[in-house]
């Protein structure tokens, strides 16, 4: 096997806000690592150091590829000790996905094989939840590679663990994920289990980040953790508007309200919010922007509509959907919101 090199050659990485470079390696972050100690240090450094949607492309004619990689503890309070997942999409599909023992700072190699003859666009999506150091990627000796240069939209999300998808069945079956298999799209995924408060230095990040469309889900984070009181929460809807609105000014811009948690619907929280009191106020935040702007690229959904009471048999905590219910989200957001969103951008391109 040879190897290729993990920066400023063949391999291309996707999905992330940034990269560190270690001693031995590469290490995805969704944050600005530079930027590390502005973020919030109990939640959201731990959950953007986890790699949902983050994956490495190639093109190779290789019939084996494989990925030498270390877990490493995730900041804050949470950690993974169970077994880790990557998948290997040959031009699109699921051809393989690979299981291994999780041990912290223990080496693990990822063997991906019988790759069909030929060349192909090789994309090993990274495991949903467990931070991880990138050591090596090699291919068979006599393969050929080169560098894939990805043309497709630029699409950016952002969301709470509905959108992080701890559940899904591998990486590559996050409801993001399928949605932009699905549309041929080029994936960020901010989606933080916990953390979607709109804190500031995210939506920083995510006013400097190219992007096509872009598409956000906020309020269950804010509803549970009692971020916002029906004072605060219009407004901060409102300037998460206004500063994604600085970078991309006629980006075409869906923001979606929360999806269905039964026990939460009608029940206040601690400010005095219920989950339906969240959702009233993001339509009323985006209606506010639209009538005063006139934005013609700023688009409200309900988040009913994708993910109901009708499917709570999977929502096993009446919170997340599992691994099927995430294909069904996926399924109704690829019929819901992207259409929509294309349609905006093909007519902007127009």
């Amino acid at each position: 096997m040879k190897q290729i090199p993990l920066s400023h050659g063949l391999l291309n990485f996707a999905g992330h806000i940034s990269l560190e470079k270690t001693e031995h390696g590469i290490r995805p972050w969704r944050l600005k690592h530079s930027d590390l100690p502005l973020y919030h240090s109990q939640g959201l450094q731990g959950r953007a150091s986890s790699p949902s949607g983050v994956r490495m492309n190639l093109l190779s004619d290789t019939n084996c590829l494989t990925v030498d990689a270390v877990p490493v503890v995730m900041l804050g309070p949470a950690t993974r000790s169970e077994a880790w997942k990557m998948d290997l999409l040959v031009d699109g599909q699921l051809h393989q996905r690979v299981v291994t023992d999780n041990v912290i700072d223990q080496s693990n190699t990822f063997k991906f094989t019988d790759i069909p003859a030929g060349e192909h666009r090789l994309e090993i999506w990274l495991d949903v939840f467990q931070a991880v150091e990138i050591r090596q990627v090699s291919i068979d000796d006599n393969a050929t590679a080169k560098s894939f240069n990805d043309t497709r939209p630029k699409w950016l999300v952002y969301g709470s663990s509905i959108t992080h998808c701890g559940a899904a069945h591998g990486p590559s079956e996050t409801w993001p994920a399928l949605v932009d298999n699905e549309h041929g799209l080029n994936l960020t995924s901010l989606g933080f289990g916990g953390n979607c408060h709109l804190d500031p230095m995210v939506l920083r990040d995510m006013r400097g980040q190219p992007a096509d469309i872009i598409s956000t889900c906020v309020g269950i984070n804010i509803q549970g953790g009692g971020s916002f009181s029906e004072r605060s929460f219009i407004p901060h809807v409102i300037g998460m508007i206004k500063t994604l609105r600085e970078g991309h000014p006629v980006t075409p811009l869906m923001v979606v309200s929360p999806i269905s948690s039964p026990p939460r619907e009608d029940v206040p929280n601690n400010v005095g919010m219920s989950l339906s009191d969240c959702r009233k106020q993001v339509r009323i935040a985006v209606q506010t922007v639209v009538q005063h702007d006139g934005d013609k690229h700023l688009y409200y959904h309900d988040g009913l509509e994708l993910f109901g009471p009708q499917q709570a048999h999977h929502m096993p905590d009446e919170l997340h959907p599992d691994g099927d219910g995430i294909h069904m989200l996926a399924k109704h957001y690829s019929e819901q919101v992207i259409p929509q969103l294309i349609s905006d951008l093909h007519a902007n391109v127009k």
